[in-house]
């Protein structure tokens, strides 16, 4: 992985041990609770639409949305997409 400059990505959300290995790693969540089309969103740490603490799961320490998923899915969650917010920002 190509490192990055770690002061242009400040206002985000990452992970310390991330950043020692050379890259950003994303905090990442899955909407516990299926949305009217029965999917579960992939939030990152930073995202404005966030699901309330009471309805996300942690699932841990990214590079990217789509390992996230990845994760989310081998946790049991059948529909998962990543956020749209999350991946416009």
């Amino acid at each position: 992985m190509t490192p990055v400059n770690a002061e242009a990505m400040m206002p985000l959300v990452f992970s310390v041990a991330g950043l020692i290995k050379g890259y950003i790693a994303m905090n990442y969540y899955v909407r516990r609770h299926a949305d009217n089309k029965g999917e579960h969103d992939v939030h990152s740490g930073n995202c404005p639409h966030m699901p309330d603490i009471n309805n996300r799961l942690y699932l841990g320490d990214f590079d990217s949305c789509q390992r996230a998923v990845k994760v989310a899915m081998e946790l049991g969650f059948l529909k998962v997409k990543e956020c749209y917010w999350c991946s416009v920002l």
